[in-house]
């Protein structure tokens, strides 16, 4: 029973660390303008500023994304 119990915590928490989104990070970023749809500021405050826009294409090749660019005081 302690085994069935620790597999099936072990399943769980593997599944959980696994599945999480991963951030990527670089000094510039791709900005498209005829795909990205209404980009704007959703967040600033004194340190940081996060733009959001979001790729919604329907049709045979159709592509959803919401992305979200976090920028520092640098502008980064």
């Amino acid at each position: 029973m302690k085994n069935i119990i620790l597999f099936t915590l072990c399943l769980f928490i593997s599944a959980i660390s696994f599945g999480q989104l991963k951030a990527e990070y670089s000094s510039s970023f791709e900005f498209k303008p005829t795909e990205e749809n209404e980009p704007k500021f959703v967040l600033m405050d004194s340190y940081n500023s996060f733009l959001l826009s979001y790729i919604n294409i329907d049709g045979m090749l159709s592509r959803h994304k919401v992305i979200l660019r976090k920028f520092d005081q640098k502008t980064n």
